[in-house]
């Protein structure tokens, strides 16, 4: 793609400009052959995997796949802007990251099959599997191996959440001996900068607690709970964690949500995504993006961020979007994965793929093969060439 400069305008994308372009940048075999040489050059895959889950599935028209041009019950009520990489538009609602695009590559062809509810996608995105009892990750992040302490007294698991998903109680959900500890152990579990392992014997590692850090690294990631959990995904990456799951958000009730059905249904309508959400997760994503790059621990982390789902192409009635699976976004940035790429493209409304499928599983799969060099099944419809595209 053509390069243009680091800072972009940010301006509004006018309906000429967007079918100028088309909206969307395809990814090549050339960017394919780049990835394996950076590889190849890294001489191994990521140390880390940190898997960002937008709970209860973001709307991709909201966020990475804006469709300006279309009708105005499809595309709501926020424009398109121009990003750092020519041709690749994001919405408003995620100025920092337009900034940042050259540094990650977005998928815009997720999709699963199977029933549009949360508990299936979230299987899917972190079991990689339906109809299991495994916890949630426990398909990858069990089977990650363990990293070297960083003393005698202080070991970090090879697998760790922050926080404990949806209103479950960790003990409950991640049982040690249960279905979801495939190789005999549960993830940790983060809280208030402390990780708690849920394996015997007990390994804790304690973190600074976000409170305590100075004032410029709590304003680079945002004073919510967004840059809190994002700090301990980046201080787990430092400390040696193999495999990382950042909820975003956990919870429903009583505060925003992802899952905005509307006014009266759910704690959420599509204006919240303008007010609250996007503005606390710009600012983290952005934050956690820059940490891992100036500290040096961009190529030894993996990062994929997507939601269990995403959001209907029409706008209902009380001002929201309902589940939605035949089609959504992921970002995918870090170890070898070169930036400003755009795998696969929507339809006019972002309600099909268009073109390049990537089943949601195969996100977290690719995830753990660039990880470990271990292979795994590919799905049913994916696309050969799409995420190899980007060296996964």
């Amino acid at each position: 793609m053509a390069k243009k400069s680091a800072q972009p305008s940010r301006r509004p994308v006018s309906r000429r400009d967007f079918l100028a372009v088309g909206g969307l940048s395809v990814v090549g075999f050339p960017a394919a052959e780049r990835a394996a040489k950076l590889r190849a050059q890294l001489g191994r895959g990521p140390k880390t995997v940190v898997l960002v889950v937008m709970n209860g599935g973001a709307s991709a028209l909201e966020t990475f796949d804006p469709k300006p041009t279309a009708a105005k019950e499809s595309r709501g009520p926020y424009r398109a802007i121009e990003t750092a990489v020519s041709g690749v538009f994001l919405s408003e609602t995620l100025p920092r990251l337009a900034e940042r695009a050259r540094r990650f590559s977005l998928v815009r062809s997720v999709y699963h099959s199977a029933a549009p509810i949360h508990e299936t996608g979230l299987q899917l995105l972190q079991g990689g599997t339906l109809g299991s009892r495994k916890g949630p990750g426990s398909a990858f992040g069990t089977r990650m191996p363990q990293t070297e302490s960083l003393s005698d007294e202080t070991t970090v698991p090879a697998y760790v959440v922050t926080p404990a998903r949806l209103h479950l109680d960790p003990a409950q959900a991640f049982p040690a001996d249960g279905p979801g500890a495939e190789g005999g152990f549960a993830p940790a579990i983060v809280r208030d900068g402390i990780v708690e392992a849920a394996e015997a014997p007990p390994r804790t590692v304690y973190a600074e607690r976000f409170d305590k850090l100075p004032y410029e690294i709590q304003e680079a990631y945002g004073h919510t709970s967004f840059g809190r959990r994002l700090w301990n995904a980046r201080q787990l990456v430092e400390y040696g964690a193999s495999w990382v799951t950042v909820n975003l958000f956990e919870t429903l009730n009583g505060h925003a949500t992802w899952d905005a059905h509307g006014a009266g249904s759910a704690p959420g309508t599509l204006q919240d995504y303008g007010r609250t959400l996007c503005p606390q997760f710009d600012r983290a994503m952005s934050g956690f993006l820059d940490d891992l790059q100036s500290t040096g621990l961009w190529n030894d982390c993996l990062v994929v961020c997507t939601g269990e789902m995403g959001r209907a192409p029409r706008i209902n009635r009380t001002a929201g979007r309902d589940h939605w699976t035949r089609c959504w976004s992921a970002l995918i940035a870090g170890g070898s994965v070169p930036g400003g790429q755009v795998i696969g493209q929507s339809d006019s409304r972002c309600a099909e793929v268009a073109d390049h499928p990537v089943p949601l599983q195969e996100l977290s799969q690719a995830a753990f093969r660039a990880a470990t060099g271990a292979p795994t099944e590919t799905p049913e419809g994916a696309s050969p060439s799409a995420l190899a595209a980007v060296g996964l």
